[in-house]
């Protein structure tokens, strides 16, 4: 078991709790997390040990020279004992340190590589969201309107409707994510884009999946307020239904996250600045079809809809829009392309 200095080194309480370091908040640590604070507190607990070894042979050599030589005495006490004092003082400093160290050491998260928030499919840039369109995706989530009418047909689908325990209109369900001003930059602040230094324009990002992928896969589409020039790559998921897999279900819901739309509506007011728009007329058709950006995406989003250790709402992202996402293990699902674009 060890001493007693050993034993209440160890001693561990809710006052011990570590941070993690994406959340910024306290957490209790697992099992993994425990064993690897206590063997990160017993190192330290051997070198404190083995530095207060050394500098005590040391100390007790130097003191046994000024003791019981002249050539100690002269050299070491007279002329040197500047240096001496320093050495002494930094040891003594070194050890307070160390000990300091061992009772002040505090659990770490663990985690993994593809939980990170700058997880992007490859060659995809990690840029900040416009602070418009944040504000957009927000009241889009929380709302069941944009101005004082009311979508009434928004929740007819029993799976997309509204829960009781989450009072969100998209993301309903109680262990859903709940995204509002205070918690959206660990969400949407930040996002994947794909690089147009790479893959070009919108348009040609079209052109390229036509030619892998076959016609009419994809298209084009706009911020409602600006229709002079596409922003988005997108693709259909079709109408929502009771239906669909766990997983389709999640994709739809995050389809109309990210293009800050719902399925249905009765009025243009409904739609925000930044809401995803067809090039023509605002029609209920094209959000009846649940469009998918394909040139964006909030990874953090994915993977908060996901089950712990899963990312099969990731890879049903990529597969659905042929997109290479080598940081992700996608590769056991045979359906997902090794080499897409």
């Amino acid at each position: 078991m060890g001493n007693g200095y050993s034993v209440s080194a160890f001693d561990y309480n809710k006052e011990d709790i570590g941070i993690d370091p994406d959340t910024d908040r306290k957490f209790v640590p697992n099992e993994k997390e425990l064993e690897l604070f206590k063997k990160e507190k017993m190192n330290l607990y051997k070198g404190t040990w083995t530095v207060c070894f050394v500098y005590g042979i040391s100390a007790f050599i130097l003191l046994v020279i000024v003791l019981f030589t002249d050539m100690g005495r002269n050299y070491i006490y007279n002329k040197y004992f500047p240096a001496v004092m320093t050495y002494v003082i930094g040891a003594i400093i070194i050890i307070i340190y160390l000990i300091y160290s061992i009772f002040n050491i505090k659990p770490r998260k663990l985690g993994k590589a593809e939980n990170k928030l700058n997880n992007c499919p490859d060659y995809w840039s990690y840029v900040r969201e416009d602070r418009q369109k944040t504000e957009d995706l927000v009241l889009n989530i929380r709302d069941n309107n944009n101005t004082t009418t009311i979508i009434n047909d928004i929740d007819q689908e029993n799976k997309i409707k509204r829960g009781a325990e989450n009072k969100q209109y998209i993301l309903n369900k109680k262990d859903d994510v709940k995204i509002d001003v205070g918690t959206s930059n660990l969400f949407i602040d930040f996002k994947c884009k794909a690089d147009e230094q790479i893959y070009g324009s919108v348009d040609d990002q079209k052109i390229m999946k036509e030619s892998l992928h076959g016609n009419n896969l994809y298209k084009t589409a706009y911020r409602k307020s600006d229709t002079t020039k596409p922003s988005y790559l997108i693709k259909d998921l079709q109408a929502l239904s009771d239906t669909d897999s766990e997983i389709d279900t999640k994709l739809k819901k995050y389809a109309q996250v990210s293009g800050a739309y719902k399925n249905k509506f009765s009025t243009r007011d409904h739609l925000f600045s930044n809401s995803l728009s067809p090039e023509g007329n605002i029609t209920n058709t094209f959000y009846n079809q649940v469009p998918l950006i394909c040139n964006e995406v909030y990874p953090n989003i994915l993977s908060k809809l996901e089950k712990e250790g899963s990312n099969d709402v990731r890879c049903e992202y990529a597969k659905k829009c042929n997109i290479s996402w080598s940081d992700i293990d996608c590769y056991k699902n045979k359906d997902v392309k090794l080499n897409i674009i």
